[in-house]
């Protein structure tokens, strides 16, 4: 995937491809519901299970997407508000 602080044009075309004809603003909130119904009924234990391979657990992996979510909110605001925004990259290992 290209870099979004350099590439901005290549970056969102990816990202609108990948959607294909899927409404983005549909598949953001779809996308909150079905991660609402994945975890709903896990028990604490499971949640901070990590995966076999000693990937992230449940538990890791939505508190990066509520992490991702805020830096998603200043991104759109900058977007919306800016002729070229300057996109800044992040360590999600940080």
């Amino acid at each position: 995937m290209s870099d979004p602080t350099t590439e901005f044009d290549l970056y969102r075309r990816e990202l609108l491809e990948a959607l294909g004809p899927d409404d983005p603003v549909k598949v953001m909130r779809d996308t909150l519901e079905e991660v609402k119904g994945l975890v709903a009924g896990a028990s604490e234990q499971q949640l901070a299970q990590p995966t076999p391979d000693g990937g992230w657990s449940p538990h890791q992996v939505v508190n990066h997407l509520a992490d991702n979510d805020l830096v998603f909110g200043v991104r759109v605001r900058m977007i919306l508000t800016q002729e070229r925004p300057a996109l800044l990259s992040y360590d999600q290992d940080t």
